[in-house]
């Protein structure tokens, strides 16, 4: 209906092949950006419930980390 449109309109039809893909590439990009942003935003909470478990002030390495040779990293 679209190239009827522009037809009645002087203009040419659309390619169909290329209307298709652009079509398609506009909307896959916004749902990608938005799966993209919600992965973004689940991995930043993983993140900080990961850090909430560890002090900030031990020394390294931290107590529960597997290492018990009471070596400090530089």
């Amino acid at each position: 209906m679209d190239s009827i449109a522009r037809i009645q309109r002087g203009q040419p039809p659309y390619v169909l092949d290329d209307e298709v893909a652009a079509r398609l590439e506009a909307e896959s990009t916004e749902i990608l950006r938005e799966r993209i942003e919600e992965l973004r935003a689940r991995t930043l909470r993983r993140v900080d419930r990961v850090l909430q478990k560890y002090d900030p002030a031990a020394p390294y390495p931290t107590p529960g980390s597997g290492a018990s040779s009471g070596r400090q990293l530089p």
